[in-house]
């Protein structure tokens, strides 16, 4: 262990759930959690938020994705990550992954939760570095290239438009099945000359030849990308929708590692790389870049549900990476999650400005979500 006054002393384990238990949905006996024809959803929104703290008093501020059972993750933390990290210099960051990872790999934990809430640490390491060197954490990733990020709006289509004329440069419409799904979108689109149409399937595509047959309507559409056609295990499938569009397939919200890359790339299964900070951490999130760049592939990182944290870690890396091609926005988690910092992250005129203070530039207000805070566990030296 070290003696380093910056060592690591403590970790924090914030469950997080906002909101009420809706009346409709057929829930799950004894839980928030009601079935859809993709995968479980909470009628709250759920999330573990994570603070690790040095010696000298130094937080960092990590946030593991947990959109259902969010106890799973903290408890990881508090039984095996987080006494992991305990005495080590969180400057070793990178070191710091691989042992938490070579822990459990070859057990077969090397996907789903583990994964998870090894992303949320490494994430609060990353900002606890920043913090500690006084630099933003895209400086630490290797270049700080962007200043602010190109972005596109996740929305309903019948919202295009508001978002348009903020100046982003584009939309993503989701859910999509057929193809005239899209028609709103693009009658608004016509008003804005050189915004971008994305359509995601969310995995909803039956078959490779289904995803073909509507990948082809929505080329002729000039829809930019299409993503996640098939199931993430359907390599074979995707590959093949892939090899007979033109339209770019783009996927990898759902994948953690540069492994799941790289072999979704030795089948050329996807154009377009969307790793999610909030399941790879900063850590394997800039792996996965630089590999998909040797080979010549862009990167959209995605961003799903998020307490800012997260949000703005992407923001980073996007700022960082050679690669880089547009950036996911979801406005409603943007502006609910303000709420909770201590300062407000901005947008202007359809950019995201990457924050330029030490660390990942943001700071959570422990008052104000104290209500929302359901459990905490500590790991402590």
């Amino acid at each position: 262990m070290s003696s380093n006054p910056h060592s690591i002393e403590s970790i924090e384990c914030h469950v997080v759930k906002i909101g009420t238990k809706e009346d409709g949905p057929s829930y799950y006996p004894g839980t928030d959690y009601y079935p859809t024809d993709i995968c479980v959803y909470s009628s709250k929104f759920e999330q573990v938020l994570i603070a690790v703290t040095t010696a000298s008093g130094v937080t960092g501020w990590g946030e593991i994705q947990a959109p259902v059972a969010p106890e799973v993750p903290a408890t990881l933390v508090e039984t095996l990550l987080g006494p992991m990290l305990l005495g080590e210099n969180p400057q070793e960051v990178e070191r710091l992954w691989d042992r938490m990872y070579r822990s459990m790999n070859v057990r077969g934990h090397y996907q789903g939760f583990m994964i998870d809430a090894m992303a949320g640490l490494d994430i609060a390491l990353w900002d606890l570095k920043g913090k500690l060197l006084d630099v933003p954490v895209s400086s630490l990733l290797g270049s700080r290239r962007r200043e602010e990020l190109s972005a596109y709006v996740t929305c309903k289509a019948h919202a295009v438009r508001n978002h348009l004329e903020q100046g982003f440069d584009g939309v993503k419409i989701g859910h999509v099945r057929a193809i005239d799904e899209i028609d709103p979108a693009q009658s608004a689109l016509q008003e804005y000359d050189g915004a971008a149409l994305f359509v995601d399937h969310h995995w909803s595509m039956e078959s490779a030849h289904e995803a073909i047959r509507l990948g082809r309507q929505l080329e002729a559409a000039g829809v930019e990308f299409v993503e996640a056609p098939l199931p993430p295990e359907e390599i074979d499938g995707v590959a093949r929708a892939a090899s007979a569009l033109d339209v770019p397939v783009a996927l990898g919200e759902s994948l953690r590692t540069t492994h799941d890359f790289q072999l979704r790339l030795q089948r050329d299964a996807f154009d377009i790389a969307q790793p999610d900070i909030n399941r790879t951490g900063l850590t394997e999130g800039m792996r996965i870049a630089e590999f998909v760049d040797s080979h010549g592939r862009p990167v959209a990182p995605h961003v799903g549900g998020s307490l800012s944290i997260a949000m703005v870690a992407t923001w980073h890396l996007s700022s960082a990476i050679p690669n880089f091609l547009i950036q996911e926005h979801q406005p409603g988690r943007f502006e609910a999650s303000n709420e909770y910092l201590r300062s407000p992250i901005e947008i202007r005129d359809g950019m995201l400005p990457v924050p330029d203070r030490p660390g990942l530039g943001v700071e959570v207000d422990k008052a104000t979500l104290e209500p929302h805070i359901e459990q905490t566990l500590t790991v402590r030296q």
